[in-house]
């Protein structure tokens, strides 16, 4: 479905080909390639930009919950903290020319989420356990994203919340924040599942501060 580099110049080549096909047809022949090679760029075009509004959309969510978050949660009748700290494996840049689609495409695929976990008995951060993960690909759909990873033996599974806007489900949630630079996910819904216990735990954490 992507036009790549080698095709337009195979395309182009051709429709340089075809300039020298008799002198008869010769006329026909210039316009029929510069209409051909004009149309090749208005596509290339049209899809570079259909490519870069997902991506700007795509930075925006990941944008909104490139923060800190903070919680409490019950286990074995004892209370724990726990904190949430999420960056972007991809700043956003703005480069000084048009990126091309295998650019564009490439960044789309690799950016993500990197997080780092820590969870405390309550008034003993000294105790802190934690966790990292990297690149780790939400769903822009659901409005969810699952940090798994064998190095960490707990899972973790979120779902995008709004403070002023409970009504929300979280793929409303990743609409909005995906649509508006002003939205924010100030709160997320979390599933802990330890290697440690059966039954999940299921909390919620709020942005650090608010």
């Amino acid at each position: 479905m992507f036009t790549n580099r080698r095709t337009i110049i195979i395309l182009f080549s051709f429709n340089l080909f075809l300039l020298g096909c008799g002198q008869e047809s010769e006329p026909y022949s210039k316009e029929a390639a510069r209409e051909n090679y004009t149309a090749q760029n208005k596509n290339i075009e049209q899809w570079s930009n259909v490519l870069l509004k997902d991506l700007q959309k795509r930075h925006r969510l990941v944008n909104s919950i490139s923060d800190s978050y903070e919680g409490n949660f019950i286990l074995d009748e004892k209370q724990y903290s726990a904190r949430f700290v999420f960056s972007s494996n991809f700043p956003e840049f703005v480069p000084d020319r048009e990126r091309r689609i295998d650019e564009l495409v490439h960044e789309i695929n690799s950016l993500g989420v990197n997080a780092h976990v820590l969870l405390w008995p309550e008034g003993a951060p000294n105790l802190a356990i934690s966790c990292v993960f990297e690149n780790t690909k939400p769903d822009y759909v659901s409005g969810q994203v699952d940090f798994v990873a064998k190095s960490c033996p707990s899972s973790f599974y979120i779902a995008f919340r709004n403070v002023t806007a409970e009504n929300l489900s979280p793929e409303e949630v990743s609409i909005q924040a995906m649509n508006s630079d002003e939205f924010k996910v100030d709160a997320l819904t979390v599933q802990f599942q330890s290697s440690t216990f059966a039954i999940p735990i299921n909390f919620k954490v709020e942005l650090a501060g608010e």
